[in-house]
Formats: structure tokens, C-alpha cells, sequence
């Protein structure tokens, strides 16, 4: 708290900071779930955490750790002794699975050493099963080893287990010791592994540069061979051109606008995710991906996984992630039933790491620009700017690529996506020489549903623009090619409107699972069996622009300037003339559309800040009675501070701040079902005036209960805020709109004396 008010913008950056480390949170743990060990479910991993750590108040979290060369992400509970797990060995016997480690927030000189113990509680004296010494190297900040122990001595047994460790060098207390995903695999009578599902996102892949989507080069050879025994979606669409979001709908079948992922904002808790679904359903799943920001599991990512791994650095090879896949986790799992998550960001710019924006990092993929000289990409005015920066500076005109420039950079983004379609080769060809489990033919290729697409495009200097940061066609639209399992309609073509909140659905429908209610995707392998109608229209949206397209007609609106666009895609492709018109025929159901469907909620608990100076930081822990299931920023800059996230949360902390050029920031919290009271503590950079209570002094640190009863947006109070020109906070509480009952039907006489005085003719 010192540090947040001494050093503000610090405090601001430590928060950024927690999102990109991911260590772990102070969230309070989720109420205690019994582990059942289920003799009729002996393929399914039963995790123990919860019982772990439901007596104690330890919290579950979200924790990744690194060893050299690998970085995986694990749920996690710490604690030198923890409470006993008690369950019966299943009859056959089990595998116990677990992971150790230790995590350092602050880095020491010294090697540090911890042991670690299993024991059995159950025999008298006690015994022990497993112990060994971790050390923790001098300059490392974490470290992890997985363990098995084989229970199959126990079998038909119960068994009371504890877990212990104790510090064999004086430790800090920033030092954390870690049991991670600790699982029970039962051996008896494993069933047969179901359908494999393999989605694989090409991160930055435009649909037009690809070959089967009439790419001039060649591209993609592969994806263009696995488009014949797949079927191509012709106009599919990312709904926002942004990894973090994007991939997010690809995982809730939920547009951005309604699954609410931001840069300051988690996955909420009360949306299912593609994995947690496979999860209930017997899967076992890993995720391998590229880059690790924007895709860290605390965002919401890592639920459902039994393993997921991000980059040490910012990004890594795809080399490296599939390596991983080949070497490490597919012998291990292949008899399971799995779901791979595959990510690659080797086609995306890679910032200030090479001289060139884009480069394919190998002399092997460079077949487009073999015997080209290498443009300079100097720029005196801007001489340490390099790699995709270029980009951005090229962006805001603080530089102008020549045309050699230009062509170079067409060339090299092409030699990345080629470089990728040749890995894709390689996975199809190991998957095709794998045999499929408990099968007398047949590889799990042929079995398997897999999936590819990408999360956005990416500008190439239309609109003079690079990079993406807009929603025209090159942004926006994308590959998309589903292989169904036995290959089931290989080789068609879709060109219905499709988009990426369309996988889950798609996944869980071929599976034969039940699909989470009120999603916004639809079942592509029901469309394709005629079940279900085709998309009217499709709604995308990127920081200040939204945009809704048809059939062939695109309106773009910029809600900041309020300056629209209308392009007749048939006609106009490249997006280059506006019709934008407001008496256009097309302009204005579409606008109307565009604004019902990006309408805000207006209920809930509103958290409204002002300074009319802009320089206003404040600190806010909201406490509800119910769980939290939206929030939404209305105005103004956040950080949510980063935990686990877990199910049922009543607690939301983060960091708002005020700008001059944003001197409001409102906060719109609901909950499921609507809570009657929440309780704020704020730590602001200002004492604040409170509209709630005008005759308290001015403060700097608040810690008040509201109830909505009471705690309304009266009009007195509306015109306090108003008039006042100081930092103040205004809370309160808009209750749901009441919903009626459906009108009973109006009898012949009522309905003549309505037309006799022309209500009627009102509703023709």
C-alpha cells in the first residue's frame, strides 16, 4: 500500500509485471469438492488439489515454473505440510503423478535445497513412499521435476497419504515450495481412447496467403494437401484482430464482446471453457504454445489443461513446440483420450529481435528471397529502430518504406508462413504414421478431428498500414480447415460466413458432448449437414473500431471520431472506396444493428472516479455478497491484478488510473445471482469527496459497505457529481429491468376500438 501511493506508476507497472510472470496470487481458495475415485471412470486423471487444500486457507493458483530450456504452467498448491489425502487404490492399482518445485521472487546467490516427502499415514508406524532433495541453483528463480509413484502395492487398499517438505539450507521467505497437479491414474481396464482433437493456431496467418485460398506463391504446400481431405471454410473470420481475444473465442465460443477477455480483464469465472468441457469428458490435454504474454494461463488459457507450456522468452520456434510434442508428451499420452492445443508465432513480426520485420530465422525457408540483396532498414532519424518496430514507426509516418522495402517485407512474411506450413507437414506425417490405439487399421490422423486456423491476418501496407490493428479483410479474414474424423466431407468447400467462436461448438458437436448453452458460435458440422441455418451477418471489433458485415456489404464505424465506413465487398474487395452514406439503403439497418449489439449492460454496481485534473491512481478491492460475473470498463484505463480466478470469486482487485486525456473511469460489476451489498476498500493518490456520503471528510483511504436498496443514482446525487469539480467516487447500484409477462391477447372489440382510434395503424 506504501509502495502504491510513494510510487504510483511503479505500482501500476509491478501489477502489468504479475500478468507477464504470472506468480502466483492471494486469491482465498475455492469452497472444498470430495475426490471421488470412480471405478467406472479408470482413464480419468482425478485431481487432487482440492482436497489438498480445502481444510486449510492455502489457495490453489495458477503457478508457472521454469527449468532450462522448458517453462510449464501447473495448478499448484504450497505449504511445508500439507493436509492428508485419504482415498481407496483402485483394484488394479494406480499411478500416482505429481510435480515439485520451488519458486523464488527475489533471485539469491546461494544454492537453495529442499526435500520433499510422501508418506503413508495408514500403516503404523507410518512408511514412507517417496523422498528426494531438490536443489534450486544459485541465480535460478524456479525449478520443477515431475514424479511417479506406482501404487499398485496398495491395490484394492485404502490409503491416507501426507505430503511434507522441509528446507535443507536457511531459505527467504520469498522461497515457495510446490505440489503440482498431483493426479491419480487408475491401471484397471483403461478405455478406449476417444476421438483426438488437435487445434492448431497460426498466429498472424492471413487467409489470402495461403494456397488453397489463391495465394500467387507457394506457400503452403502442406495445409494445401490437408485441405483435401479437409473441408475449407471460404469466409471465415477472426472477430477481433488480436491474439489474447481471438484465441479466447476460439476457446468460450463467445464473441470478445461477450466473453470480456482485455488486456486489464481475466476470462470470468463463470464461462466454460473448450477444455474444461474435454476435461469432463475423459481428455487428457496439453497446450504448446509460441508465444507467452498474451496467452499466459492465469488470463484464463490454462483451465482444463493438464499441461500447459509457454516460452521461456517472448516467443520460441515452432521447432520447439513441436519437439516438445514428438519428444515428451505424445509417447506418454497416446493411448489416451487427447486434445492438443498447438500455437505458432514464427509468422508474426518479431519487434526489435532481427533486422528484417519478418524473417524466418533459417536459410532453409528463404526460397522467395534467395538471391535478393537485403534492403538497409536504416533510417538516420530513427537509427536503433529495427525488426517489426519498423513496422509501427511506418505506421505513425515517422518513416516511408521504399518500394524494394515494401516487396521485401511481402516476401519474407510469405518465407515465415512457409516455413510453418513445413512443420504443419511434418506433424501430418508423424500423425499419419502413427497407429491408432485398440484399432485394426487406421492412423490418428485418420481418426483424429484437427483443426487449422489463425487468430487474425495481418495489414502488408494496404491502407499504407502494417501490422494489425484494423478489421479490413487483410486483418480480419482468416484460414480455417476442419479435417473431420474418417474424413467425413473431405475436400468440400464452405462459403458460409463463419468465424472463430464457431470451433467450440464445432468440437464438442462431433464428439458428441452437450454444447454449453447461449453461446454465440454455431455447429459447423451442423451446418454442413444442413441443420442448422447459415450466419446473416457477422460482428468484429479492435480498440476504437467496431464493424459489421453481411453477405457482401462491410460497415465500419471509429466510435472515438464517430467517422464510418461503407464498402460493397463484391465490388470493392481491397476495401478502397467508401459509399458511406447516411441516406444509404444499407447504412442504416446495419448501424442499427452495430449499436444494439455493442451496447454495454446497463445494470449492476457502477464504480465511477473523477479528477478533472487527469492525474488521479487508485487502488480498488471490491467484496461482493454473490460471485462476480461480468465487469466491464466503460471509460478509463485498469488493471485487474492477476490470480488463479477460480470458480464462484466474490473479490475483484485492480488498479485504475486517470489521465488527462481520460480525466472519468466507471466500472460496471455484475454478479450471478444480483448481490445486495458490496464493500469497497480504496487507496487513492487524492483524497476523495464520497456522493454517497457528501458529509464525510475528504479521504485517502476508504473501506465502506453499500447496499442496493439504497444505494441508487439518484438525480441529487447525479448533479452533485456533476457540479463537483475535485477528484470524488460515486457508487452505486442500477437494479435488472423488470421483465414482463406476455401480454394476453386483446379480444375483437378492443382490438376495433384501438384501429377506430388509430393506435393501430402505429404498429403497421
Amino acid at each position: 500500500m506504501i509502495l502504491a501511493m510513494k510510487y504510483p506508476l511503479l505500482y501500476g507497472f509491478i501489477l502489468c509485471l504479475i500478468c507477464v510472470i504470472s506468480l502466483p496470487g492471494c486469491d482465498n481458495p475455492p469452497p472444498a469438492i470430495p475426490l471421488v475415485v470412480s471405478e467406472t471412470l479408470p482413464a480419468r486423471y482425478v485431481n487432487a488439489l482440492q482436497d489438498l487444500a480445502a481444510p486449510t486457507p492455502m489457495t490453489l493458483r495458477q503457478v508457472t515454473l521454469s527449468n532450462p530450456g522448458e517453462r510449464r504452467t501447473m495448478t499448484a498448491v504450497n505449504g511445508e505440510v500439507l493436509p492428508h489425502w485419504a482415498f481407496n487404490v483402485p483394484e488394479n492399482g494406480a499411478l500416482l503423478r505429481f510435480n515439485v518445485g520451488i519458486l523464488l521472487t527475489e533471485l539469491r546467490k546461494n544454492d537453495l535445497k529442499t526435500t520433499f516427502r510422501i508418506v503413508s499415514e495408514t500403516h503404523s508406524p507410518p512408511q514412507q513412499l517417496w523422498s528426494e532433495t531438490i536443489t534450486l541453483p544459485s541465480g535460478e528463480s524456479s525449478i520443477f521435476q515431475p514424479r511417479e509413484i506406482d501404487l499398485s502395492a496398495y491395490k484394492g487398499a485404502p490409503l491416507e497419504l501426507s505430503f511434507s517438505s522441509t528446507n535443507q539450507t536457511l531459505i527467504p521467505p520469498s522461497a515457495l515450495h510446490w505440489w503440482g497437479n498431483p493426479i491419480l491414474l487408475p491401471k484397471k481396464n483403461p478405455t478406449p481412447p476417444k476421438t483426438p482433437v488437435i487445434l492448431i493456431s497460426c498466429d498472424t496467418l492471413r487467409a489470402d496467403h495461403v494456397g488453397c485460398y489463391g495465394h500467387r506463391r507457394p506457400t503452403t504446400p502442406n495445409i494445401d494437401r490437408f485441405a483435401q481431405d479437409a473441408v475449407r471454410f471460404s469466409r471465415a473470420y477472426s472477430n477481433e484482430s488480436w491474439t489474447l481475444t481471438a484465441h479466447m473465442s476460439m476457446f468460450t465460443g463467445l464473441t470478445p464482446n461477450h466473453h470480456r477477455l482485455s488486456p486489464y480483464l481475466n476470462l470470468p469465472d463463470n464461462i466454460p471453457t473448450l477444455t474444461e468441457c474435454l476435461q469432463d469428458a475423459g481428455y487428457t490435454a496439453a497446450g504448446f504454445t509460441g508465444h507467452r504474454s498474451w496467452l499466459m494461463p492465469s488470463r484464463g488459457f490454462g483451465r482444463g489443461f493438464d499441461l500447459y507450456v509457454t516460452p521461456i522468452g517472448a516467443y520460441r520456434n515452432i521447432d520447439a513446440v513441436m519437439n516438445e510434442f514428438y519428444t515428451d508428451w505424445f509417447p506418454k499420452h497416446k493411448q489416451e483420450s487427447l486434445f492438443l492445443f498447438l500455437h505458432n508465432y514464427d509468422i508474426h513480426d518479431k519487434h526489435e529481435s532481427t533486422n528484417t520485420p519478418y524473417d524466418p530465422e533459417d536459410d532453409d525457408f528463404r526460397i522467395f528471397t534467395h538471391g535478393l540483396s537485403v534492403p538497409p532498414f536504416h533510417y538516420p532519424e530513427l537509427p536503433e529502430v529495427k525488426g517489426g518496430n519498423l513496422l509501427q514507426a511506418h505506421n505513425d509516418k515517422k518513416i516511408c518504406f521504399s518500394l524494394e522495402e515494401q516487396q521485401y517485407i511481402d516476401l519474407t512474411y510469405d518465407e515465415c508462413v512457409y516455413k510453418v506450413d513445413h512443420a504443419l507437414g511434418e506433424l501430418f506425417r508423424y500423425l499419419k504414421d502413427a497407429p491408432f490405439p485398440n484399432t485394426t487399421n487406421g492412423s490418428y490422423y485418420d481418426h483424429a478431428l484437427i483443426i487449422v486456423t489463425s487468430d487474425h491476418g495481418e495489414s502488408l501496407g494496404e491502407h499504407d498500414k502494417y501490422r494489425h490493428g484494423s478489421l479490413f479483410e487483410d486483418n480480419v479474414h482468416i484460414p480455417l480447415l476442419i479435417k473431420f474424423p474418417g474424413g467425413k466431407f473431405s475436400g468440400r468447400v464452405n462459403n458460409e460466413l463463419v468465424d472463430l467462436t464457431d470451433l467450440m461448438p464445432t468440437v464438442l458437436d462431433t464428439l458428441g458432448q452437450e454444447i454449453p448453452p447461449d453461446l454465440d458460435g454455431i455447429s459447423l458440422l451442423s451446418l454442413l449437414r444442413n441443420e442448422t441455418p447459415p450466419r446473416s451477418d457477422l460482428f468484429f471489433q479492435r480498440l476504437r473500431h467496431r464493424a459489421i458485415r453481411n453477405d457482401h456489404i462491410k460497415l465500419l464505424h471509429n466510435i472515438q471520431s464517430n467517422h464510418f465506413e461503407l464498402y460493397n465487398l463484391l465490388q470493392d474487395p481491397k476495401e478502397l472506396k467508401n459509399c458511406y452514406t447516411p441516406e444509404d439503403s444499407n447504412a442504416a439497418p446495419m448501424q442499427t444493428k452495430l449499436n444494439t449489439y455493442f451496447q454495454p449492460p446497463q445494470d449492476g454496481w457502477v464504480i465511477h472516479l473523477q479528477d478533472p485534473e487527469g492525474t488521479l491512481e487508485t487502488t480498488l478491492t471490491i467484496t461482493a455478497d454473490q460471485p462476480i460475473s461480468n465487469t466491464h470498463i466503460q471509460e478509463g484505463f485498469f488493471i485487474e491484478k492477476f490470480g488463479l480466478g477460480e470458480k464462484g470469486r466474490k473479490t475483484f482487485t485492480g488498479y485504475a488510473q486517470i489521465t488527462p486525456e481520460h480525466p472519468e473511469f466507471t466500472l460496471r460489476i455484475q454478479t450471478e445471482p444480483a448481490a445486495s451489498t458490496i464493500t469497497l476498500q480504496v487507496l487513492s493518490s487524492k483524497p476523495l469527496s464520497l456522493i454517497h456520503q457528501p458529509e464525510q471528510p475528504l479521504q485517502q483511504e476508504l473501506d465502506f459497505t453499500l447496499d442496493a436498496a439504497t444505494a441508487r443514482n439518484t438525480p441529487a446525487a447525479h448533479n452533485a457529481l456533476t457540479a463537483l469539480k475535485a477528484p470524488a467516487l460515486h457508487v452505486y447500484y442500477v437494479p435488472p429491468a423488470a421483465k414482463g409477462e406476455e401480454a394476453a391477447p386483446l379480444s375483437e372489440q378492443a382490438l376495433e376500438e384501438l384501429e377506430a382510434l388509430g393506435y393501430l395503424e402505429e404498429l403497421k
